[in-house]
């Protein structure tokens, strides 16, 4: 009975062996050829990883394939605690101290000793050019600590269009809106990798950089010729237009909307071409293109009715005899608009205008101005006043003028490409016709007549068709004193100049506008848009006449 008793333990005691010896053998197994390669790159993500260091996942390029996003370097010390702790201070003392010298030149209040006293893990540090070339001998023969430079764009406070586009965070630092062209963009981006520097740990703790990481990167082709671009930035930033601390300058294909050049004269400041952060501008004498449409269209008045302008409604009580609608915008006459104005109503007009770009996003970018109307002061808005709008509300405005009466609606991406080439996000041209062809090439003839002998004069340039229409007007803007916490109320003035240009066959819209030409000290000259935005037409013109773009 005992006898069979231990048997029947022994043949337990045996399978219960034989069964755990399975169980280990199909978990080494396991381990050891299965999940091999998984385990063997987590062991080798320890000791060696990717630093990213290029600030975008994606290539923005011009519509002449040149690269549009500028960028500076960002310059990096980081330490790895339970490495450094590995250090021989004794052996070590000099370059100890002369890291922690170094760091504290960056950092004020860095100290080694507390650093040390920390939980491990990796502790970042910004540290200039300078620290970054100190540092660069002393952490090769230093444990558990290493730099690297990064690419980085001043998308904060620069407000250049493109690093505008590529940024999906505000100045808040919070999340552009969801439904905004920035985040449509970068929804596309998002799952693409940075290119990296890759580091290694060696088994004593020194830490070095081993290559790079160069993922297959997708491009987004914007619309904006580079050449073109640059070109009008330094119009902008001429001597000639020295006193002028603002100028917002925009050029759009009219056949089919794409914007060829965005530029501003300080880019250090909110974007004027968008009216970013703002409610918008207003654009005075601009606008009266808009009631010259409305007013042929609907057959209100024909082209010879006269109006008589005895010199008030703000004519500067020069009185411009009887003028008829030709006369009227190449002298930019008051009176003949105020009493045009009697033909239609105020909220006519406004839906008439929205048709062609005013009152809403034009690119859907998360700050741009929709702008705002008060329809309540007619005649002010008649007259370009009470109603706020931005450089590429106006630019865009003028496609149905050279379009034979379609609004073309701007554009600002032309294509976005995965990393396999394959276009993944398209922009067609999009296009509404508001007038007719009748009336377009009426208001076309004005605006070209407006710059031979009219207020627009100064911006012609022989030997190119130009067209277009100057603008002066005024708005005052509240503030609040940051220190007496009082309510100011500044006057602000802008010159405008809205017109047409054509170039080997194709017709381009392009606005100037100067903002605060009010604030400009120059004793017995009185700014207005004809002797501000009209001169820089005329120079960019001037500039880009013999271009290809």
């Amino acid at each position: 009975m005992y006898r069979n008793l231990n048997k029947s333990r022994i043949k337990f005691l045996f399978i219960i062996t034989v069964g755990l010896f399975v169980i280990f053998s199909a978990r080494l197994i396991y381990f050891q050829w299965i999940k091999r390669d998984y385990y063997k790159g987590m062991a080798e993500k320890q000791y060696n990883y990717g630093e990213a260091i290029s600030s975008l996942k994606y290539q923005v390029l011009s519509s002449d394939g040149k690269y549009l996003q500028s960028y500076y370097y960002d310059y990096v010390a980081v330490i790895n605690i339970r490495l450094f702790k590995l250090n021989n201070y004794e052996n070590n003392m000099d370059k100890l101290l002369t890291i922690n010298y170094i760091m504290k030149e960056n950092i004020e209040d860095f100290d080694i000793n507390s650093l040390l006293n920390g939980n491990s893990g990796n502790r970042y540090y910004l540290i200039n050019a300078e620290s970054y070339e100190k540092l660069l001998p002393i952490v090769k023969k230093t444990k558990g600590i290493y730099v690297f430079k990064r690419e980085a764009i001043d998308n904060i406070t620069n407000s250049n269009i493109v690093n505008i586009l590529t940024n999906i965070k505000n100045s808040d630092d919070e999340l552009k809106e969801m439904d905004s062209l920035e985040r449509k963009l970068n929804s596309y981006m998002e799952n693409n990798e940075f290119l990296q520097a890759m580091v290694q740990v060696d088994k004593s703790g020194y830490i070095k950089q081993e290559g790079y990481k160069v993922p297959e990167l997708p491009y987004v082709t914007l619309t904006i010729n580079k050449e073109l671009q640059d070109t009008i930035e330094s119009v902008l930033r001429d001597e000639l237009f020295s006193k002028f601390k603002q100028i917002g300058a925009t050029i759009i294909e009219a056949e089919t909307g794409k914007i060829r050049a965005m530029a501003q004269k300080d880019d250090y400041n909110v974007n004027i071409n968008i009216a970013a952060d703002q409610n918008g501008y207003p654009p005075g004498s601009t606008y009266k293109l808009m009631s010259a449409e409305y007013a042929l269209e609907n057959n209100l008045i024909s082209t010879e009715t006269e109006y008589y302008c005895a010199g008030i409604d703000s004519c500067k009580g020069k009185s411009h005899g009887r003028v008829n609608m030709e006369k009227a915008i190449n002298l930019s006459c008051n009176s003949y608009f105020v009493d045009l104005g009697n033909e239609f109503t105020a909220e006519e007009l406004k839906n008439f205008s929205m048709r062609q770009g005013y009152l809403d996003k034009v690119l859907n970018l998360d700050k741009e101005t929709k702008g705002k109307v008060n329809s309540k002061y007619k005649y002010s808005l008649i007259l370009g006043g009470s109603i706020d709008s931005s450089i590429i509300q106006v630019a865009a405005s003028l496609s149905a003028i050279v379009n034979e009466g379609y609004y073309i609606k701007p554009m600002l991406i032309e294509d976005v490409t995965n990393n396999k080439g394959e276009s993944v996000m398209t922009f067609p041209i999009k296009k509404e016709k508001v007038i007719s062809k009748e009336t377009a090439d009426i208001i076309k003839g004005y605006m070209r007549t407006t710059v031979i002998n009219g207020t627009g004069a100064s911006a012609n340039l022989e030997g190119v068709e130009i067209g277009g229409k100057t603008g002066t007007a005024e708005k005052p803007v509240e503030s609040v004193d940051p220190i007496t916490g009082e309510t100011i109320k500044t006057n602000h003035e802008y010159g405008w100049f809205a017109g047409y240009f054509k170039k080997d066959s194709k017709y381009y819209t392009m606005v100037v506008m100067v903002p605060d030409i009010n604030m400009i000290e120059d004793e017995g000259i009185e700014y207005q848009g004809s002797n501000t935005a009209g001169p820089v037409f005329r120079e960019i013109l001037k500039r880009i006449k013999e271009m290809e773009f």
